[in-house]
């Protein structure tokens, strides 16, 4: 059993690293507004918000696999946590723009509000769009991977100072010598269950991505082809 985890450790922890060091070498510097149709924002919005993840994707992941190579587990979940929570918004712009696509009574201003939420929704100015709970987004993901959500709450039980965060990962006691001792533990398997979500994140992340750059074009073509 042991040999097993360490087989599948290294492999996530080779998966993910080679991931992160492709994502920071191939990062997006600037959108070209005029490479899209002047007829809609919300091509150019669905492209900020796709390349804008990708940014957001490569500042969590890329010290998410320095911190696991170091085996600072805890602070490693605690981006992994963010990295799935920048995959389910992923994946609701991979949704909304498939079924805008798909739907033979385009809603644009149910799109366009979505978009304009993803970039610039807050919880705490009245005067802004409001953003999506993040929740709502996970459980949407949910219907197609059903353990999507278990997998979420299991990574907040580490980033919660619960006891797979607090104690489980920084305390164990001796009762032959009848102390504690502290430091970095893995009795509550973070290590493991981490390494593991984060590979799965790094995975959906990038097909979602890339198919999302299909999506766009076609989007962008459907509003091309509107009358003025």
């Amino acid at each position: 059993m042991g040999h097993t985890k360490e087989f599948h450790n290294k492999k996530h922890l080779a998966e993910v690293d080679e991931f992160a060091k492709k994502l920071s070498t191939s990062l997006p510097k600037s959108i070209a507004i005029a490479s899209l149709t002047l007829k809609s924002k919300i091509p150019f919005h669905a492209l900020s918000a796709r390349e804008i993840l990708i940014h957001r994707m490569a500042a969590i992941t890329c010290p998410a696999v320095d911190l696991f190579k170091e085996k600072k587990s805890i602070p490693a979940i605690i981006l992994t946590r963010s990295a799935i929570e920048t995959v389910s918004v992923t994946y609701a712009l991979h949704e909304r723009i498939s079924s805008f696509l798909k739907s033979e009574e385009k809603d644009i201003n149910e799109l366009g509000e979505f978009l304009v939420s993803c970039m610039v929704g807050t919880k705490n100015n009245p005067q802004t769009p409001s953003a999506i709970n993040v929740l709502t987004h996970i459980d949407r993901i949910k219907k197609a991977l059903p353990k999507f959500r278990d997998l979420y709450d299991g990574l907040s039980e580490f980033a919660h100072p619960n006891w797979a965060g607090t104690f489980g990962a920084f305390g164990e006691i001796d009762h032959e010598k009848f102390e504690l001792n502290l430091g970095e533990s893995d009795r509550s398997n973070a290590y493991t269950a981490g390494l593991a979500s984060l590979a799965l994140a790094c995975n959906m992340f990038e097909t979602l991505y890339n198919e999302l750059g299909d999506l766009i074009r076609h989007l962008n073509d459907h509003f091309e082809s509107q009358q003025a």
